[in-house]
């Protein structure tokens, strides 16, 4: 048996996708800016897939570029807004809650002389309004938020914290790190966001950047124009292709229904278990992050793994890295808390019989790994 409980990490291909994946590859294998009959065929499954993915959005097509990844749409946004020469100051911000992707482009920033403000966040998870109103200055440039955090799940208050930075830095670009909640929440009304294929069950190693109309950055990458001359090189047209059949195939309100059950239902299971802490509130139907205390994470991880079943101890991107997770570090989670934090994350093709088995398991070997490791 093998129960997949990592969607925030990465998630299935969807049939849809992969069959949208090989046609692109054996069948409309064009060079979509070759002139050409199969040029062309190429040419509009990028469009069609640009329009798939602006419709989820509710912003026009032509605001979309494809990129390989939300890393690199993160670091296009912050580097592409930040380094450009006719900036009207130089604070930029950023919260305690973001992925790498973004938190380091920022240490990069602040090497290169920029003011880099980090806001906290609250015991909740979800960022500190007043310390963010209290950093915003008219000099401030740029400011990112995540939508949704990908360890705890928080949602993020993205309507106040725009209108509060439109009012106190109205010269400041917003950007959002919406990889965690495309398809799962409506996105603010930003400048720039970034979204990521493999986390809607599309393929790896496809991305795109949304970027406002009337809103204009450095591009990155540079040769033959493709991407209206943003982002150049021969467009990954396979992984286009897959990334918009996963995004048309996705129904938001079905879809978090669903995984809103199953979560649900495993905290109503594992309630009743002793020294468990839930992190976090105001979270996604499709992350869970619980402490099991008196047992270190990864220890339980690979006994869940023994049983069949797939979680994490956090992001994915640095749950290879011996530290403590920032995020609930910032969140003021206690360090055994921390140190024995499991996320599971869930998708539409979860039942509830796994959850009912992972309750199962949970409760058969906890008790016995809190024993031996007393």
């Amino acid at each position: 048996m093998k129960i997949y409980f990592d969607n925030a990490a990465t998630t299935f291909v969807c049939k849809e996708a992969a069959d949208a994946v090989l046609s692109a590859m054996t069948d409309t294998y064009g060079n979509p800016s070759s002139l050409h009959l199969m040029g062309m065929d190429a040419e509009n499954i990028v469009k069609n897939s640009r329009g798939e993915i602006s419709k989820k959005l509710d912003v026009p097509a032509e605001c979309i570029y494809f990129t390989s990844g939300g890393t690199e749409s993160n670091n296009t946004a912050i580097f592409g807004a930040c380094l450009k020469t006719n900036l009207k100051g130089n604070r930029i911000i950023t919260t305690k809650a973001e992925h790498p992707a973004v938190l380091e482009p920022f240490k990069v920033l602040a090497g290169k002389g920029f003011d880099v403000q980090y806001v906290n966040l609250l015991p909740s998870g979800t960022i500190d309004l007043s310390h963010l109103e209290s950093l915003l200055t008219p000099d401030t440039v740029f400011v990112s938020i995540m939508g949704i955090n990908n360890e705890t799940g928080c949602i993020m208050p993205m309507t106040d914290a725009v209108s509060l930075i439109r009012k106190k830095s109205p010269n400041a670009l917003i950007h959002s790190d919406i990889v965690q909640a495309f398809c799962k929440v409506s996105m603010a009304n930003v400048d720039l966001a970034s979204v990521s294929s493999h986390k809607v069950h599309g393929p790896k190693g496809v991305g795109a950047l949304y970027i406002k109309k009337g809103v204009h950055i450095n591009p990155l990458m540079f040769g033959g124009g493709q991407e209206k001359a943003f982002r150049s090189g021969t467009e990954n047209v396979p992984g286009i292709a897959g990334f918009g059949a996963a995004v048309k195939k996705a129904d938001m309100a079905k879809d978090n229904e669903h995984t809103a059950m199953l979560k649900s239902a495993l905290i109503n299971a594992v309630s009743d278990i002793p020294d468990i802490r839930i992190n976090g509130e105001d979270t996604s139907s499709h992350v869970l992050n619980v402490s099991f205390k008196g047992v270190r994470s990864e220890v339980f991880l690979h006994t869940l793994e023994s049983n069949g079943i797939m979680v994490s101890s956090g992001s994915a991107c640095s749950s290879n890295k011996p530290s403590p997770s920032h995020v609930l570090t910032a969140m003021g989670v206690d360090s055994k808390s921390i140190d024995s934090a499991i996320r599971f994350s869930f998708s539409v093709y979860n039942t509830i019989d796994e959850i009912n088995y992972c309750a199962d398991v949970i409760k058969r070997e906890l008790p016995i790994l809190r024993r031996i490791m007393r």
